[in-house]
């Protein structure tokens, strides 16, 4: 066997196989046997077919049937020799072989690239960190008793603290409607900042059953252009906001708190730990930044299509019937993201090229630890979770 590499790239190589006659003997005689066992000819029990006979009439069919198994012979072969590091499925190309001659035929592999660890100690990066203020705590409190308020239905608003639901028929320049721009039943409440003002002014005393001629401007794309309406009034209800006491506070917290200050104290505890995790999460994602523009290498195609399959499949189970959207152009969706993918195969290859070079494992005292916040948050066993995530694969990975 000849053998001939062309390197396209680091991770992608060209095999030029050449297999003389005399090599190729043993393999067409082991597919000759194999395939007599299954021949049938007039006169000669099942699989008991004089071998020459065999030869004379399928011979040459055997032969070529049997070239993709002796190609990949030869590939296990190379690829063992040369030490090669394989990913993805080979491809076979170009094969030329005539009865009686020598076998040709090109192989296309990736392969795994050599990566060297750079110094990881004393990278720069940046790690932000958010103290929550008592403006954030007020704002969360206000956000509680909005989501804990109920509605009753009035006549008519008389503060910010009504929910109005209208339609808005746009009109021309003389007032007339505009056929095809009405808009049904949508809800504005008036204490919402992020909605138009001209739209919560014009509200401000709405009146169930009664119409409003107010000009408002949305933002349409980059441009900001006056829109006349009238608005009818459909339905007027006022948000009861609960009062932050004993009760709210005891009923929403299933009686573990009942003070204000506590309560407090908890509502300022739960978004410092908010942003702490988000600072952690910010920090992570800087280091694998730093750590994969330091390793410029390339990487296989197989392993960076491997990730877009991965968020392909995140689209269709999403969708329902899990299966993706008639109009999602599912190659454009890569071409967008294989910049990302890439970035995803780099930081895989060099996180496994550090647990090796580090001789990273997990030990007991890693899931117990876990075990030992986790069953606090979620009242389950700290044996139970221990014994769980040892068979998970996913919190493996997350602990190491």
């Amino acid at each position: 066997m000849e053998v001939t590499i062309d390197s396209l790239s680091s991770v992608q190589h060209k095999l030029l196989v050449t297999v003389p006659p005399n090599e190729l003997q043993p393999h067409f005689d082991a597919a000759y046997a194999k395939s007599a066992a299954k021949i049938e000819l007039r006169g000669f029990r099942k699989g008991k077919a004089p071998l020459a006979m065999i030869k004379k009439m399928y011979g040459e069919q055997i032969e070529f049937q049997s070239l993709d198994d002796i190609a990949n012979f030869y590939y296990k072969q190379i690829v063992k020799e040369k030490k090669f590091r394989p990913v993805g499925e080979p491809i076979l190309d170009d094969v030329h072989y005539h009865p009686g001659g020598e076998l040709k035929f090109t192989i296309k592999v990736e392969t795994l690239p050599e990566i060297t660890l750079q110094e990881l100690k004393g990278l720069p990066v940046v790690k932000v960190i958010h103290n929550v203020s008592d403006d954030e705590v007020e704002h969360e409190l206000e956000y509680i008793r909005r989501v804990n308020s109920t509605l009753t239905e009035v006549q008519q608003a008389t503060d910010n603290e009504h929910l109005v639901t209208v339609e808005i028929q746009e009109l021309d320049d003389k007032g007339l409607p505009i056929i095809g721009h009405k808009t049904d039943a949508i809800q504005v409440l008036l204490s919402d900042e992020t909605k138009l003002p001209e739209i919560r002014e014009g509200l401000k005393s709405a009146e169930a059953g009664k119409k409003y001629h107010i000009t408002y401007s949305p933002q349409q794309g980059e441009r900001i252009e006056p829109v006349d309406g009238e608005f009818t009034v459909l339905k007027v209800q006022k948000v009861n906001l609960p009062d932050l006491n004993e009760e709210f506070i005891k009923k929403i917290t299933k009686d573990k708190v009942s003070s204000l200050s506590d309560f407090r104290t908890n509502v300022y505890n739960d978004l410092q730990t908010y942003w702490n995790d988000k600072t952690m999460r910010s920090l992570e994602d800087a280091i694998a930044n730093e750590v994969v523009r330091i390793h410029p290498f390339d990487v296989p195609d197989s392993l960076v299509n491997g990730f877009a399959d991965g968020l392909v499949a995140d689209v269709k189970e999403k969708q329902p019937g899990k299966t993706l959207p008639p109009n999602f152009d599912e190659k454009q969706f890569r071409e967008e993201n294989r910049e990302y993918c890439v970035w995803q195969a780099k930081w895989f290859l060099l996180r496994e090229k550090i647990r090796l070079q580090l001789n990273l494992k997990i030990e007991d005292a890693d899931y117990d630890g876990l075990a030992e916040v986790e069953s606090k948050k979620i009242s389950i066993e700290k044996d139970r979770l221990i014994a769980y995530y040892k068979n998970s694969s996913q919190i493996n990975e997350k602990i190491l």
